[in-house]
């Protein structure tokens, strides 16, 4: 409940509106602007109105109000709502000049007590501080958003107690009190406002915040009044920790009142979104009663969610229709433009992507050899001339894989994809280093070039990335690009460039076989399948030293070129069994789990969606009916940039426990397998496997790297 206001102390002193005329208090009738409107007075009274008509009861007759005495009036009003009372002083001039009277200030302190949300304590009404008048605090709270200083549209700020707008707050408001230092212990006990100024051009902290310069006025008179008293240390001690507590309160207050603000805003625009929603429902099953595609109808939805005539109506009613229907119909018919216009493109893109997938299906052929297919990249295939015209035909209709026109138009592929391989390999062979004796003939350009070991390229992907290709095999698997054109790093930037370390280990390698770097080709170094280790990598733990094949120790180097401690590479080569051993461990790759594979009985994985071979085994089987597929007739697997997971197998060379040893009963069962144990292993496995005792004469050492 509000104090009284005749009551009079050092802290009621400062506060702000002390000296208010409570006549001025009651709130005269709100002028129609949607600026000043308050919206939490809206959703209060309207919560008021639902619950009165919520409750049934017969009115009964105030003709003894009149003559009731005055305390029992008081008594009656004050289980009142602010709102009701404002409302009340509006009916006649004596329910005015009451309410306005000092003697009713308790009973507007009162009716804020009014647990009018008890499930939710965020919106029930915050209540009067101490000194501030109930019918000020009402207004602050109800009143129409409008300067007191002006009456332009502002903004209520509940730590000064005023409803003021930006150019009158920055007149208005300091930020050190006048004739004091801004450390002095006045400065912190006036009320500080956290709002920003409307000028850029004025100093502002947020954390130390502005006060009202009348309110200094009053906290400075205060001050020096108990300045001049006998007892002024203890006065101003007392009077200085009374503001501190009122400023705490006032500011926690404050906050109570602003969350109080936004939660009756929140809860209510929740109440008009579910209402907007409902109406909005309504005009969607209209639209489609009348005919419109619920397609065209969902996609527009917005658009009648956003109709201005729907805002704050309880429900679609036939005269609402009637008015909103023109706004709305618009809408509808945009959206169903765009969606025939977006079906549309569909089916000719579909149609594009048959003739492709119709194209790679003829022009697909494995590559003899090995066990994957390949054919032209799509971008490349829709470059050919009579497929190009096929494709770029603004047509709609679908098209077959017997179509006379698509079996026309692919007549000439074949000379097509000779071509393209002809310009790769130009390509290719134009980055290896020349060679004086090289001929000029067409026949004879020096293709053998491209399957040489050391012919090793880098091939450049998406931004600054590239990839390491080992002849002519590899380079056109990354050549093929699903989609697109290559997007090279930057202007002007080669798409294949000739790998001078790469060309330089693979050489190494050779020689480190046995072969001539000048002959050997890289079928030749994957049938010798030997095992090299980097001498520039430092041991990793136990001494374990990293195995790999050829084509490894080449992507390896080329992937170490920033690295100072591999400027020079330098390999060494494993012994045979120590390799034997490492191809054990290292077994097949597994280009089973690679989305690679494609059927070549239809074209539904194909320009770009290739999948895993149990994925188009199953396709096979729903599709096709084929339970049993063979590779090559059924299902053929493309060769791609990607490769399959690989382990890295580890040479235990160190450490305590290298493992150099074989057992001689397992190589005399088994030869052709070759599994090296350590010492500590051997011991175990001899007498468990071969229930022999452990001796000499059961292993042999063997020599790991040469």
């Amino acid at each position: 409940m509000c104090a009284d206001t005749s009551v009079e102390t050092e802290a009621t002193l400062s506060l702000p509106f002390v000296e208010a005329d409570p006549a001025e208090e009651i709130s005269p009738r709100s002028a129609r602007n949607l600026e000043t409107v308050n919206y939490a007075t809206v959703e209060a009274w309207k919560s008021l109105r639902i619950a009165r008509l919520k409750v049934n009861y017969v009115p009964s007759s105030l003709s003894l109000f009149p003559s009731t005495q005055l305390d029992i009036i008081l008594e009656v009003l004050a289980y009142l709502h602010p709102l009701e009372l404002s409302q009340l002083s509006r009916t006649n001039k004596a329910f005015r000049e009451l309410l306005a009277s000092p003697i009713a200030d308790p009973i507007w302190g009162h009716s804020l007590l009014v647990d009018d949300h008890p499930e939710n304590t965020t919106l029930q009404l915050p209540q009067c501080p101490a000194g501030i008048p109930g019918q000020r605090w009402t207004r602050l709270l109800f009143g129409r958003l409008k300067c007191e200083q002006c009456g332009e549209p502002g903004t209520s700020d509940y730590i000064l107690c005023r409803r003021i707008c930006p150019p009158c707050a920055d007149q208005n408001l300091l930020d050190v009190i006048p004739g004091y230092d801004a450390t002095h212990v006045l400065n912190w006990i006036v009320h500080r406002t956290q709002r920003a100024p409307a000028s850029d051009d004025l100093p502002w902290d947020y954390h130390r915040g502005r006060f009202w310069r009348s309110d200094a006025d009053a906290v400075v008179a205060e001050y020096e009044r108990l300045s001049t008293g006998d007892d002024s240390a203890v006065a101003i001690s007392s009077f200085i920790e009374a503001r501190k507590k009122s400023v705490a309160e006032l500011t926690e207050l404050a906050d109570r009142c602003n969350e109080w603000y936004w939660a009756v805003r929140h809860t209510s625009s929740m109440e008009y979104s579910k209402k907007l929603d409902k109406v909005s429902i309504r005009a969607a099953k209209r639209l489609v009663a009348e005919g419109f595609d619920q397609r065209d109808v969902d996609s527009s939805f917005y658009d009648i969610n956003d109709c201005e005539l729907f805002y704050r109506k309880p429900r679609l009613t036939s005269k609402l229709w009637n008015r909103a229907r023109p706004f709305i119909v618009p809408s509808v018919l945009a959206a169903r433009t765009q969606r025939l216009k977006h079906e549309r493109e569909l089916r000719i893109q579909a149609r594009k992507q048959a003739i492709l997938g119709h194209a790679i299906t003829k022009l697909q052929a494995a590559v003899p050899g090995v066990r994957h297919g390949y054919h032209l990249p799509p971008h490349t295939i829709v470059n050919f001339p009579p497929l190009a015209q096929l494709i770029e035909e603004d047509s709609e209709d679908s098209i077959s894989a017997d179509d006379p026109r698509l079996i026309q138009a692919l007549e000439a592929s074949p000379a097509f994809v000779e071509t393209w391989i002809l310009e790769m390999k130009k390509l290719l062979i134009a980055v290896l280093p020349k060679v004086e004796s090289q001929p000029q003939q067409l026949e004879n350009l020096g293709f053998h070039r491209l399957e040489l070991a050391s012919s090793v390229f880098r091939i450049h992907r998406t931004g600054m990335h590239f990839e390491v290709a080992i002849g002519w095999d590899e380079a056109r698997a990354h050549l093929h690009r699903w989609t697109g054109e290559p997007e090279l790093p930057f202007p002007g930037a080669e798409l294949v460039q000739l790998e001078d370390q790469g060309s330089r280990v693979a050489a190494e390698l050779v020689l480190l076989v046995g072969l001539n770097p000048d002959i050997a080709t890289a079928s030749q170094m994957d049938f010798v399948d030997a095992r090299f280790v980097c001498n520039d990598c430092s041991p990793e733990s136990q001494g374990q030293r990293h195995a790999m094949d050829w084509r490894q120790c080449v992507v390896h180097s080329a992937s170490k070129q920033q690295d100072i401690s591999h400027d020079v590479p330098s390999w060494t080569l494993l012994s045979p069994l120590a390799a034997a051993d490492v191809r054990r461990r290292d077994g097949s790759p597994d280009y089973t789990r690679l989305p690679s594979w494609s059927c070549t009985l239809c074209n539904d994985f194909l320009p770009s969606r290739l999948g895993r071979h149990r994925v188009v085994k199953y396709h096979l089987y729903k599709a096709h009916s084929i339970e049993n597929p063979i590779e090559g007739e059924h299902l053929v697997h493309f060769l791609l940039p990607i490769r399959p997971p690989r382990r890295r197998i580890m040479l235990f060379e160190g450490g305590s426990h290298p493992a150099r040893f074989r057992c001689n009963r397992c190589a005399q069962t088994h030869p052709s397998v070759v599994k090296l144990f350590s010492m500590r292993a051997l011991t175990l496995h001899v007498p468990d496997k071969h229930q022999v005792e452990f001796s000499d004469s059961e292993y042999t050492e063997a020599q790991l790297l040469l």
